[in-house]
């Protein structure tokens, strides 16, 4: 999942392009959507990240902030996303 902050958030538009472009599927949830609030405490709370994007691939890999590195690392590991 990609956990973002809209489209104002550069970071988050640079990681949707990154995992378009590699063919990385993956479900984005804008946090800064009310709707979206039980998300953005998992993504806080839980998880313990302050900035967006958050990209969660399962409970034990996720990071923040704009990681090409990490999603080349993804794309090459085949691992694809949680849902």
């Amino acid at each position: 999942m990609l956990f973002s902050a809209g489209e104002e958030c550069q970071g988050c538009r640079l990681t949707r392009r990154c995992m378009d472009a590699a063919g990385i599927p993956y479900r984005d949830i804008d946090l800064t959507d009310p709707a979206n609030a039980r998300y953005l405490v998992y993504v806080t709370r839980v998880l313990g990240h302050v900035r967006a994007p958050v990209v969660v691939v399962d409970d034990d890999h996720h990071w923040s902030g704009f990681r090409p590195d990490l999603i080349s690392e993804l794309h090459a590991s085949g691992t694809g996303m949680s849902r």
